[in-house]
C-alpha cells in the first residue's frame, strides 16, 4: 500500500493551521488577569439603585 506522500503533507498543515486558529481563538477568548482582579462595577442601569 503506498501512501502519496502529497496527501500526508496536505493532512499535516491543514491540520497544523486548524490547531493553530483554535489555539488563537481560546487565548484570545480568555479574559486578562486585569478583567479578573478588578471588581465588578455598581452601575447597573437601573433608576433605582
Amino acid at each position: 500500500m503506498d501512501v502519496n506522500p502529497l496527501f500526508l503533507l496536505e493532512f499535516v498543515l491543514f491540520s497544523g493551521v486548524a490547531l493553530a486558529w483554535a489555539g488563537y481563538e481560546f487565548w484570545s477568548a480568555r479574559p486578562t488577569k486585569d478583567d479578573a482582579a478588578s471588581p465588578p462595577a455598581d452601575d447597573t442601569g437601573h433608576p433605582e439603585g
